[in-house]
């Protein structure tokens, strides 16, 4: 685990560390969960649909991994049951035509 004041210490004006990989995947994983709740809030696919059930989960699973990687245990519960329940959604889903 990295010490507060590491975390301070790499919170510098002009440091980059926002820029490690790590990083990088949250937000990739985090946009993958907006753009998915996006296409489910302005109707433009149901909770059921596999476009937004996809996004979803793998921008969950990079979220748990992420959040393993850092010892984020609230975080990676959080996300490890959402990957727990749009597995489910998706074993379940009825076929459509979506």
């Amino acid at each position: 685990m990295i010490a507060a004041a590491t975390v301070r210490a790499s919170r510098r004006p002009g440091d980059t560390a926002w820029m490690r990989p790590e990083i990088a995947a949250q937000i990739v994983g985090a946009a993958l969960n907006m753009g998915a709740f996006a296409l489910l809030h302005f109707e433009i696919a149901p909770s059921s649909a596999m476009r937004y059930l996809v996004p979803n989960l793998v921008g969950s699973i990079i979220l748990v991994v992420t959040a393993w990687i850092d010892a984020q245990w609230g975080f990676l519960l959080l996300e490890g049951a959402w990957v727990v329940i749009l597995t489910h959604a998706i074993i379940v889903r009825k076929p459509s035509a979506d």
